[in-house]
C-alpha cells in the first residue's frame, strides 16, 4: 500500500466508489417525519393494554396458591430412636429414659 504510486491509488478509489452503496436514508423516501413518529408513539403508549389473565381471574389464581400452600407437608418433629420422644429439651449424649 505505501510503495503503490498515487494514479493505482485513485484508480483502485474510484473502482470500489461505485460499488458503495447509497445512504440508508435515500434507501427509504416514504419514511415519516419525526413530528409524526413522535406523535404516532405517544398514542401508542396511551393505550391500554388488557391484562392477561384478567385482575379477577389473577385474584382467584392467587386465592388458590394459598389455599393450597396451607396444605403443604409440615414437617415431622424429630423423634429419639430409643424411647421415640420429641427431641425438644432431649439431651444429646443420652436417653433420660433408658437411664432410669
Amino acid at each position: 500500500m505505501l510503495n503503490t504510486p498515487k494514479e493505482q491509488l485513485k484508480a483502485t478509489y474510484k473502482k470500489y466508489l461505485a460499488q458503495v452503496p447509497e445512504p440508508l436514508c435515500s434507501q427509504f423516501p416514504e419514511r415519516r417525519s419525526r413530528d409524526d413518529a413522535i406523535k404516532r408513539h405517544e398514542e401508542r403508549s396511551q393505550l391500554n393494554t388488557q391484562l392477561y389473565p384478567t385482575e379477577q381471574e389473577q385474584s382467584n389464581l392467587q386465592t388458590q396458591l394459598e389455599a393450597s400452600s396451607s396444605t403443604v407437608n409440615v414437617r415431622k418433629t424429630r423423634t429419639c430412636k430409643k424411647c421415640q420422644q420429641p427431641m425438644k429439651g432431649h439431651p444429646r449424649g443420652a436417653c433420660p429414659s433408658t437411664s432410669n
